[in-house]
């Protein structure tokens, strides 16, 4: 089987970590791994999903780390595929299913080209790998996994799970990323019922909009008490070096940009609407009103906020 075909296998292996699915997914990479000479472990820890780890220990010096994740994001709605989301399809050169990007194709990518210098003897340090199937639903738990490991996964270097390419195809080398505080708002009746009662009942889809509009501001300013009092904002150096993206980032999108659109990106925290949901949404008229309404937010954070406090 060619390298094609193995990440194809892979690709195979519904692993969506929101639907508690990835079992299959951790064993078919310690099976691989086994198979190739890795001695790979599958650990069940607090996780829905277990953690991969693996090592190939040369007795050298260093030792670099390596960080991917198997889980995938829900592959709904699915209407929008032209192609079913796990069965692989090559079009115009390039590999459509859900994971090829993020994070499989990486994923196998790094493992079969370590795995190619193992076996010609190129390989020039000590190689641990950590496999993760919760990163798409926020990484619960890892703090605890890392601590409870720390002596199974101690390196000299830490090889994060990917990253893009410039405007001139050239790697990227990623600085640092936002946090993520994700929440899920819900409202709930006893039951449905007719709209006619309107004036004299609660409608939990009202109350997810009246709340939804008073967390945030039309400009993108979070209205939460504190939000921003943690933020560390960027030095001087930082928004010189951003300014210097500015041609590349027009490039990237086909458009121009302002001056301040490089520093609102990477400075500012935000609030966003994941999804909404409530009553009646398929075809023709229903006069309803909805029992139960809720909505999906994230918060992406910036260095010194604490998603405990902004939760609180």
């Amino acid at each position: 089987m060619d390298k094609i075909q193995e990440l194809y296998e892979f690709l195979k292996i519904d692993t969506v970590s929101a639907k508690g699915r990835g079992e299959e997914g951790a064993k078919f990479i310690a099976d691989y791994m086994n198979d190739h000479g890795i001695e790979a472990e599958i650990i069940r820890h607090k996780a829905v999903n277990p953690y991969v780890i693996g090592e190939i220990n040369l007795k050298a010096k260093r030792t670099l780390l390596i960080y991917n994740h198997y889980d995938v994001q829900p592959v709904e709605p699915l209407d929008r595929w032209n192609t079913d989301p796990f069965t692989p399809t090559e079009k115009d050169g390039k590999i459509f299913a859900r994971g090829v990007a993020d994070d499989k194709g990486t994923l196998m990518a790094r493992l079969q080209s370590i795995i190619d210098l193992m076996k010609d003897s190129k390989l020039k340090m000590n190689i641990k790998f950590i496999y993760e199937g919760v990163e798409e639903i926020g990484s619960p738990f890892i703090d605890d996994f890392l601590n409870d490991y720390k002596d199974r996964l101690k390196a000299d270097y830490i090889l994060w799970e990917g990253a893009g390419r410039g405007a001139d195809n050239s790697p990227e080398i990623v600085l640092g990323v936002k946090g993520l505080l994700y929440v899920e708002i819900r409202a709930r009746t006893e039951k449905d019922l007719h709209s006619m009662y309107a004036p004299i009942v609660r409608n939990p889809a009202w109350e997810i909009v009246y709340f939804l509009s008073k967390i945030r501001q039309e400009d993108g300013k979070v209205n939460i008490r504190g939000f921003y009092d943690r933020v560390k904002w960027l030095s001087e150096d930082e928004v010189k070096y951003l300014k210097g993206l500015k041609e590349e980032m027009e490039k990237a999108l086909g458009q121009r940009i302002e001056d301040d659109f490089m520093r609102k990106l990477v400075e500012n925290p935000t609030c966003n609407i994941d999804g909404i949901y409530a009553g009646y949404t398929g075809e023709g008229s229903k006069t309803v009103i909805p029992s139960y309404a809720f909505a999906k937010i994230d918060f992406r954070l910036v260095p010194d906020q604490d998603p405990e406090e902004i939760l609180n």
